[in-house]
């Protein structure tokens, strides 16, 4: 792909060796990647452009993940970032998929930037469904990019961990497919990820953050006493539902001061076990199972590497642990707002009762609970609550969503607060989810409507619509929502307005986003769950016909058209080919008539000019009356011929006897006439595969 370096400064590599031989055939690829380095200090950074991970998927294609000072990267058109970040004057993140059965410029399918203001790096990728790149490592920018319900997307200078998505086959300008920011205050780093099959991610690494986000149960649920540093594992799940995309978090090491527990490698196995590797300093501290039992239960020198596997269930999850529901007038049933609830746990969590208690129970209800009678493992679960103030208006409304189930942790609790008022405006978002089911890949569906009423007493101030993932909106003509500075009225009548959402899969596999209004009303955002499914295109084929006119003289034999068909989505079936609309007197023809594509075939056209001479050899026709009588005749007069002296009837005679002989031969049969008749005339061509079928049109012109 390069074979100079870019820079003295250093220049990432990529290689490919097959390791069955020896010497130089082991060595079947082998590249410098980097640029420029022109952000690169000297005095400061120790080695400019650096790859710092790679994975592989079954085509050859190698991702790279790793860190850049340099401007001049030849990025791709589908990049997500198509330019070094503005106001960068470090390092930032780079992606890369090289194809390593293709040489020089070809080989390089995909080439983007990811970052912000820096420094940002790329430390770890794995591969998920469909070949999407998961990527990780720290950012220092505030303005990293993320996307719309992503876990979080404030960062912090200090560096916090990042998990990106993206399809590097995505078109051109389409962003992450998701991007978050994940950490504390104090520091933070991914130095490993890897996805299991429903693309959850798992990410492990280094922090320094007391307040680092830990789910309930999770082994380790804080930093420990007089830690420099612990490692961390993490389970996300990349669907832009906010803080329920967090489904198990959990420190990991113990109180070693020298040198900062942290994980620098994670694998998983068919059950989602965790395996991690990395580097501790902490002596008894550390967690060591079993012990007495394991390969080495003491710290050996000043720090050791370990080895753990850490199963991610060890309970119920609900999240989130509180609902706020803003200020709502008084009586009026607020959006429902969701918590999620899933069995980390290897058993079938049951629930004895889901109840909402305290002061003010009565103004809060359960609107929908798919978790009774109980949870499979692994599974999840979801309770929406509603809001319905009662008068007097009355502030601060507290009550409690508890759930008691046969988990260890039971009960769980959910906050819930609220306010009435009796002015205000209220938001019911009709339907609150939307379903497109199956979809082609890259191709849009159709509309689907949300309706927004405003349901309080007082005007509607909407300050963003927006959807998240594969999905988009538009609130356009008379039904449009307002946004601020218009406002929705609270009169009734006037008071609704629509949200058309479309979905374009950019990948195959399931695809969730959400419908994400904020406003001045109680319970703001209030969100649509957005779910579809991408399909793969079906196996297809294509046909064209080069060139597509044609003049062809009588008695010629065109030049051959050439028909070509290529195949899409895999198709690797026999196509039939045919040619229909030929005039009379003349002969289309295609040859081969069968062809397995990707191949041509050739389609001629003959057109005749001229009588078609009889056979030199032919039985006689057939005697006909037609015939036998005139020559009758003939016989008849030629007899009395020689008897008649006078001129006049001699020559009348013969004058007979020539009408006679002509009458007889013109009885015989007729020559045919082959000649095409000059004109223009469409050939449609037609390839037929199973039920697929594929024309392709060319015009013939005669003369």
């Amino acid at each position: 792909m390069a074979s100079p370096m870019g820079s003295a400064n250093g220049n990432a590599f990529l290689a490919k060796i097959d390791t069955t031989q020896s010497g130089a055939a082991s060595l079947l690829y082998s590249t410098y990647f980097g640029g420029n380095a022109v952000n690169f200090n000297s005095a400061t950074d120790f080695i400019a452009d650096v790859g710092n991970g790679v994975v592989i998927d079954s085509n050859s294609n190698a991702y790279v993940t790793g860190v850049t000072y340099s401007k001049d990267l030849a990025v791709t058109a589908n990049a997500v970032q198509t330019a070094y970040p503005t106001g960068n004057s470090t390092n930032t993140a780079f992606l890369a998929r090289v194809n390593t059965t293709q040489t020089g410029s070809a080989s390089l399918a995909y080439l983007s930037y990811l970052g912000g203001t820096g420094p940002d790096f790329g430390d770890a990728i794995a591969l998920g469904p469909n070949n999407v790149a998961y990527m990780t490592g720290q950012s220092r920018s505030l303005n990293f990019p993320t996307t719309t319900g992503a876990y979080s997307t404030s960062g912090n200078i200090s560096g916090q961990v990042y998990v990106t998505l993206v399809n590097t086959n995505a078109a051109v300008g389409a962003p992450p497919a998701y991007s978050t920011f994940l950490g504390g205050t104090g520091g933070d780093d991914g130095f490993g990820i890897r996805v299991d099959a429903t693309g959850n991610a798992y990410v492990a690494g280094g922090t320094s953050s007391s307040d680092f986000p830990i789910t309930s149960g999770a082994f380790q649920s804080a930093l420990a006493t007089n830690a420099a540093g612990d490692g961390f594992v993490f389970k996300l799940n990349p669907g832009g539902n906010g803080n329920a995309d967090l489904l198990y978090s959990t420190y990991f090491g113990g109180s070693g001061s020298t040198v900062i527990d942290q994980i620098a490698g994670i694998a998983i196995d068919a059950s989602n076990n965790v395996y991690v590797t990395g580097v501790t300093a902490s002596g008894t501290t550390f967690p060591v199972f079993p012990n007495p039992g394991a390969f080495r239960t003491t710290l050996n020198g000043t720090s050791d590497a370990f080895v753990t596997k850490l199963t991610l269930i060890p309970t119920l999850a609900v999240v989130p642990t509180s609902l706020n529901f803003g200020t709502q007038p008084v009586g009026v049933a607020s959006t429902p707002q969701t918590v999620t609830v899933t069995n980390n746990n290897n058993v079938t969590v049951t629930f004895s009762s889901i109840a909402i208690n305290g002061a003010n129970n009565a103004d809060f209800s359960k609107a929908t609970d798919t978790c009774s009678p109980s949870v499979a493992a692994g599974a999840q679960c979801t309770v929406s609550v509603t809001f319905t103030p009662s008068a007097p208006a009355t502030l601060n409304e507290v009550a409690t969503l508890v759930f008691t189930d046969s988990d260890v942790n039971s009960p769980q609790d959910v906050s819930l607060s609220g306010s009435g008022s009796a002015s205000a405006p209220g938001v019911v978002l009709a339907p609150t989810s939307l379903s497109f089911g199956n979809q082609t890949v890259n191709t849009t569906s159709a509309a689907q409507t949300v309706t927004l009423t405003n349901t309080g007493n007082a005007a509607l101030t909407i300050n963003t619509i927006a959807a998240s993932g594969d999905f988009a909106e538009t609130s356009t003509g008379a039904t449009a929502c307002p946004i601020s500075p218009a406002t929705l009225p609270a009169t009734a009548g006037s008071n609704t307005c629509t949200i058309s959402v479309t979905f374009t899969p950019t990948v195959a596999g399931a695809r969730t986003g959400t419908l994400t209004i904020t406003d001045n009303a109680g319970g703001s955002p209030q969100m649509v769950s957005l779910t579809g499914n991408g399909t793969s295109p079906p196996p297809d084929f294509t046909l064209g016909a080069a060139p597509t006119t044609m003049t062809v003289a009588q008695g010629a034999v065109s030049t051959p058209f050439t028909i070509t068909v290529n195949p899409t989505n895999g198709f690797n079936s026999a196509v039939a080919l045919t040619c229909a609309g030929a005039p009379t007197n003349s002969i289309c023809a295609v040859s081969p008539a069968s062809i397995t594509p990707p191949t041509t075939s050739a389609l001629t056209f003959t057109a005749h000019a001229m009588l078609v001479p009889l056979p030199m050899t032919k039985p006689a026709p057939p005697l006909n009356m037609l015939r036998i009588v005139p020559l009758f005749f003939v016989l008849v007069l030629l007899f009395l011929l020689r008897s008649t002296q006078r001129f006049r009837i001699r020559l009348a005679m013969v004058s007979a006897i020539i009408i006679c002989v002509t009458l007889a031969a013109c009885s015989g049969p007729n020559s045919p006439n082959n000649k095409t008749a000059k004109g223009s005339y469409p050939l449609t061509i037609t390839g037929t595969s199973g039920a697929l079928t594929h024309n392709a049109t060319v015009t013939v012109t005669v003369n």
